[in-house]
């Protein structure tokens, strides 16, 4: 998995995206894989929130957050 680190844009935000899991509001940072790739040594000037997808352990709630360019 190839990813980037981002600042979370609905940390502490009353008004968050519908389905946005909600124990991601406490997080300044999200880990979100990369939907399209480039080298790693052709960064770009920003990526955007494309998705995000949830799964319910018996314990945890498992979150894949995508980013695209």
């Amino acid at each position: 998995m190839t990813g980037i680190v981002a600042k979370n844009p609905f940390m502490d935000r009353e008004s968050r995206p519908e389905g946005w899991p909600s124990h991601l509001d406490k997080s300044d940072l999200i880990v979100c894989d990369l939907r399209s790739h480039h080298p790693y040594g052709e960064a770009r000037d920003h990526y955007r929130l494309f998705n995000w997808e949830t799964s319910q352990t018996s314990d945890a709630t498992i979150v894949r957050v995508v980013a695209d360019w």
